[in-house]
């Protein structure tokens, strides 16, 4: 098991999401980084909605979200992941960060069990759990 350090918990990180029929918009989650025994950066972003306490889906349409985190860590190799609530209390979801073949920046569902793998005892699952009505 890989030991990691946090290296940042910020519970109001401010950054713009996008959506091809809105436009940009400002937001604001939650922004974890931790930093693995090879130096390498995890982040994670725990989705909100406009309001605080809210629940949210990833509104990047585009991905251009991990830009604006990459640049925060400039000098490091970093790895983005985002967590989406669920609504109705199983619908919770991770996604990675990544490039298709053509180059194109897009986010992929990605399985719990490989955050766990990665961070250890410093994941814990659903931790911002959906309080929304209907959550089981």
């Amino acid at each position: 098991m890989t030991a990691v350090e946090l290296l940042l918990d910020e519970s109001d990180w401010q950054y713009i999401g996008h959506r091809n029929r809105a436009g940009s918009f400002p937001l604001t989650s939650r922004l974890r980084v931790w930093r693995d025994e090879s130096d390498r950066l995890i982040a994670m972003l725990s989705n909100r909605w406009i309001m605080p306490g809210v629940p949210g889906h990833l509104g990047d349409d585009g991905c251009v979200i991990p830009d604006q985190i990459r640049a925060r860590f400039p000098d490091h190799d970093i790895d983005i992941f985002a967590y989406e609530h669920g609504w109705w209390g199983d619908q919770a979801r991770y996604v990675q960060a990544g490039c298709t073949d053509d180059g194109t920046q897009r986010w992929a569902p990605v399985d719990w069990t490989v955050l766990n793998e990665r961070l250890g005892e410093a994941f814990v699952y659903d931790e911002d759990e959906d309080t929304t009505t209907g959550a089981g």
